[in-house]
């Protein structure tokens, strides 16, 4: 993102480019800026928007938004002092993108998200008042939900077209809806409290892409025989994972990345071998010793560069 502050010159917008993603501020601008903004933004309409913050901000509103009646992308991130949502309600209809960030109150209603039925992809953090709203969201392909609690997932069930589903933090800890959603391709559990079974994922027979880390009561990886899409597996600070043998029946992995588990030893991973369709394995365990027993034991070369953004990753 580009970073923009007022006065907005005619130099910093000529010096913008389309590939940053769009503009991002962290003080209030004035109406001249906003307007400059917004006719940039006409002639890059994949570019988005983002307003952010800290404890110190000033920016309590949204009411600028009316300056960008055509915005596809737009971002909240850390707005600790703002009043409400309700001034979304300027954002265009066919928004596309759209990311809400935590809050000094997590109390504002979601339901300002029934405003936005073309919605792609959503990112919520502490907001769960009216969380319910998400199901009606049937464009909805790629959601993130961080430090929220919900008892169920059963309200994702209807997004149908749900591909990339994300859940960092809270307590979310029932995860028996997610074989309902059927289309799911990537998966994120992290740091879930009180999540100790993730047998579900057993199920999911379209997911290519799992990500796993910092479940601290997790102790068995799924059962895996039927996770045929499955091509990249990304494990990571497991420390109650001492079992690999379930990956060895992944008939098309490609890709295995597994950090900071050093519990696990060269052995543990020799089921893994003769995995035929495996591209990449890259190993972290805390140890140098150990990380290079591993690495012969593959007959793949070391991956030139790992990054594990889900952009990076084009699914089948």
């Amino acid at each position: 993102m580009y970073y923009v502050k007022s006065p907005i010159t005619n130099q910093q917008l000529e010096q913008f480019d389309p590939s940053y993603g769009g503009f991002q501020f962290d003080e209030l601008l004035t109406e001249s800026d906003f307007k400059k903004i917004a006719d940039v933004l006409e002639k890059h309409p994949n570019c988005g928007l983002r307003v952010y913050g800290n404890y110190n901000n000033s920016i309590k509103g949204l009411s600028f938004l009316k300056y960008f009646p055509n915005l596809t992308d737009f971002c909240i991130d850390s707005m600790w002092n703002f009043q409400n949502l309700d001034e979304l309600s300027f954002l265009p209809t066919s928004l596309k993108s759209l990311g809400i960030g935590q809050t000094k109150s997590n109390i504002f209603s979601l339901k300002i998200l029934n405003q936005f039925p073309n919605l792609e992809s959503l990112y919520i953090e502490s907001h769960n008042k009216d969380i319910l709203s998400i199901s009606n969201l049937k464009k909805l392909k790629s959601l993130s939900l961080r430090s929220i609690t919900v008892p169920t997932l059963d309200f994702l069930v209807p997004l149908t077209q749900l591909q990339s589903l994300d859940i960092k933090l809270g307590g979310t800890n029932n995860l028996k809806a997610l074989p309902k959603i059927e289309n799911i391709k990537y998966l994120e559990l992290w740091f879930i409290r009180g999540l100790n079974d993730i047998s579900c994922i057993s199920e999911l027979k379209n997911l290519q892409y799992l990500f796993l880390q910092t479940l601290k009561l997790v102790k068995q990886l799924p059962d895996m025989k039927k996770l045929f899409s499955l091509r990249r597996v990304h494990l990571e600070t497991l420390k109650g994972i001492t079992d690999l043998r379930p990956l060895k029946y992944l008939q098309n992995l490609e890709e295995l990345f597994v950090f900071d588990m050093p519990q696990l030893t060269p052995e543990d991973f020799l089921p893994l071998v003769e995995i035929s369709t495996l591209k990449s394995v890259l190993v972290g365990l805390g140890s140098v010793k150990k990380n290079k027993a591993i690495e012969k034991m593959f007959k793949v070369p070391l991956p030139l560069a790992y990054r594990n953004d889900i952009r990076k990753f084009e699914f089948r």
